[in-house]
């Protein structure tokens, strides 16, 4: 019983660990601030609900690619200027939990490339983390090669399927994990969006595309690890 006992826990700890052991790369954010709006699903109007957002501090309602291109992060390095954010976690008397920070794993393979610009997409591959601190969403990896967004925000994007891209999607980019880290245990709580089950998260990639081609490229065959301005520069 024992041993049987001391076999489950090393396998739960092996997949408490897989996304950071398997990360090529890693970026880590901080909540910017709050806001009712949406700029991929709900562009220069007032989103349905609201959404805490990470990285960029200049994500609004009336961002573009060239505006989030010229404002600050607070990413751990300057190259990220990417728009990350999800819907904030509320308390049940509705008072609003925000996140401690936000750890992105690239994970890439030789054969990723990286996003194209102006990428935008949302995932709905939610859930909590076994740390209940935790929120954890996972991107699709294969691209459709054409579209940076499409009428849903992820028809364009889908899983691997067989270990490879699908034919429909065929062009591989970096699988990106993210994990929300939150100073409660979230796995009670609700989200501004409704219940833990209608979690999802928005990804806009307004990366510096130089720097982010390159490291797709360095970490396909290492782990970098996590990435501040001196690697990056």
């Amino acid at each position: 019983m024992k041993t049987i006992l001391a076999v489950t826990a090393a396998l739960i700890g092996m997949l408490i660990t897989v996304p950071e052991a398997s990360a090529r790369f890693q970026v880590r954010c901080f909540s910017s601030h709050v806001a009712t709006v949406d700029p991929i699903v709900s562009p220069g109007e007032t989103s349905a609900h609201q959404h805490e957002f990470f990285g960029n501090r200049s994500t609004d309602k009336d961002s573009t690619y060239r505006s989030m291109r010229l404002g600050s992060t607070n990413c751990s390095t300057s190259a990220d200027t990417a728009g990350y954010w999800t819907p904030t976690v509320l308390r049940p008397g509705g008072g609003l939990v925000r996140g401690k920070s936000l750890l992105i794993y690239y994970r890439t393979t030789s054969q990723t490339v990286a996003f194209p610009r102006n990428l935008r997409v949302i995932s709905d591959d939610f859930r909590v983390g076994p740390n209940p601190q935790n929120l954890i969403i996972q991107f699709p990896q294969c691209w459709d090669g054409v579209h940076r967004d499409s009428p849903d925000h992820r028809s364009h994007m889908t899983f691997k399927r067989g270990g490879g891209c699908p034919a429909s999607h065929p062009v591989e980019v970096p699988f990106v994990t993210e994990v929300f880290r939150y100073p409660v245990n979230v796995s009670g709580l609700t989200l501004s969006s409704g219940p833990l089950s209608t979690g999802h998260a928005d990804f806009w990639n307004t990366w510096d595309q130089a720097q982010l081609v390159r490291l797709v490229a360095r970490c396909a065959d290492i782990d970098c690890g996590r990435i501040d301005d001196r690697e990056a520069a």
